[in-house]
């Protein structure tokens, strides 16, 4: 459901906020848009080495969308990456 998705934005969006240099734009749909503290190129490649698919969407600015086919392990899953991949803020 939509409903289900937006509720996994915020969580992926709030993931995100806790990261040292990572600026979110608070999501009011199943889209997060992050500004990022290095090449949104290079944030990408270390997200999809841990299975999480984005694209860039600028220099330092990154889209996640959440859709039907994301459950919640699999947001479990892209937040572990997050956390592993970026230290806190």
């Amino acid at each position: 459901m939509l409903r289900d998705d937006h509720r996994r934005a915020l969580t992926l969006a709030e993931a995100l906020s806790s990261r040292r240099g990572f600026e979110v734009i608070p999501p009011h749909s199943n889209i997060v848009l992050a500004h990022t503290p290095e090449a949104s190129g290079d944030v990408l490649a270390s997200l999809e080495e841990n299975g999480v698919r984005g694209v860039a969407f600028g220099p330092r600015t990154i889209r996640l969308t959440l859709h039907r086919d994301i459950s919640d392990n699999d947001l479990a899953r892209a937040v572990q990456a997050v956390h592993a991949l970026f230290p806190a803020a």
